[in-house]
């Protein structure tokens, strides 16, 4: 009593395809459970017998009735694929000695198929969004300091980048040979031009440094200085 695919349909898929990222399961959750269900219940008295047989009987029938009633709906890939998973099913019926538990059997079972149908690939996780728009006070900050020194208005660019500056939580260190030595060496690469006793420093770049809330000093840039012979005005 095993279901076969309809004659009328020309199958010819014969192996598995996942269901397209964007596209929707060709078998619902539930849906094979709630149809098979269905088919039990319009059976009729037959539901209380318990010989093997006409447990077996009405286990196929409703199977036989939701592939039949699935026809229009599947294509010929996903229709061909449930004929021969039913007749798989069938054979956990046989293994059964009442109808109900050859009903809820079979209906746990289809719960397994049905998320099978579903496996469409994981939907990648959106891009982040641009800093431009999740740091609008940053972007208001740039925009000050660029407009300022596009018109070259030295005082008022000053008060921009130290506002940009205070927007992103950075200090603007320049080589002091004075200070910690230990600290000027990690933020600052040293290109000794002196030569010899009695060289001045050049901070030829700034180092940019920040401070986190535990107060642990990270540097995001080291800075680059130079060391040039007294004389040297270059």
């Amino acid at each position: 009593m095993g279901a076969h695919a309809d004659p009328g349909r020309q199958v010819t898929m014969t192996c598995d395809k996942p269901t397209a990222q964007d596209q929707d399961p060709p078998i619902a959750e539930g849906q094979l459970v709630g149809l098979f269900k269905a088919a039990r219940e319009r059976a009729g008295p037959s539901y209380l017998l318990t010989g093997a047989t006409a447990v077996n009987e009405a286990v196929y029938a409703a199977l036989d009735k939701v592939l039949a009633g699935l026809v229009a709906e599947l294509d010929e890939h996903t229709y061909y694929q449930l004929d021969h998973v039913f007749d798989a099913l069938k054979s956990v019926a046989r293994t059964e000695h009442t109808q109900a538990s050859a009903m809820n059997a079979v209906a746990e079972a289809l719960h397994h198929v049905e998320k099978a149908f579903d496996r469409r690939p994981p939907r990648p996780a959106p891009p982040p969004r641009p800093w431009y728009e999740a740091h609008p006070l940053l972007l208001d900050a740039i925009a000050d300091l660029l407009g300022e020194a596009a018109q070259e208005h030295a005082d008022e660019t000053s008060i921009a980048a130290g506002r940009l500056r205070n927007v992103l939580g950075l200090e603007v260190l320049f080589y002091n040979p004075e200070a910690d030595a230990q600290q000027q060496a990690d933020a600052f690469l040293m290109e000794d031009y002196a030569k010899g006793p009695g060289g001045r420093y050049v901070t030829d770049q700034p180092a940019i440094v920040r401070t986190d809330a535990e107060g642990v000093r990270q540097i995001l840039v080291r800075g680059r200085v130079q060391r040039l012979p007294m004389g040297d005005t270059q």
